[in-house]
């Protein structure tokens, strides 16, 4: 995908979501599919964490301070590739609150893990 049909590009107009916060290399949204979960996007077109300056990462804590009400229970999410679920070549964290009636065992990574390894059994 090019940078002019991204839905993570700002510049474009394609963004679908109100930015909650910004810093000069990244940007807070709130996910307009799963409302009361957030995404962190880095402003720059990247799929890679490695193209991400190493500046990045102090604006990912300052973000995640900005998340309104964010509960002190949640799940950080980032695919890269297809096979892991990547579905945009734009770079995208997923933060994910959990309360107690949202706990999260046995599913995410956790999950996955077991299947991979009922499946090596």
């Amino acid at each position: 995908m090019n940078i002019k049909n991204c839905p993570f590009c700002r510049n474009n107009g394609l963004l679908n979501g109100n930015v909650i916060n910004a810093s000069g290399q990244a940007y807070l949204i709130e996910n307009s599919y799963s409302v009361g979960n957030f995404l962190i996007i880095p402003e720059l077109h990247v799929a890679e964490v490695w193209e991400l300056p190493d500046t990045w990462w102090g604006e990912v804590k300052q973000l995640l301070a900005a998340i309104p009400d964010l509960s002190p229970d949640y799940n950080i999410s980032l695919n890269i590739g297809a096979l892991a679920g990547q579905t945009q070549s734009h770079l995208h964290f997923w933060v994910v609150p959990r309360t107690n009636n949202t706990a999260a065992p046995g599913k995410g990574l956790v999950g996955l893990m077991k299947l991979l390894e009922d499946s090596n059994s």
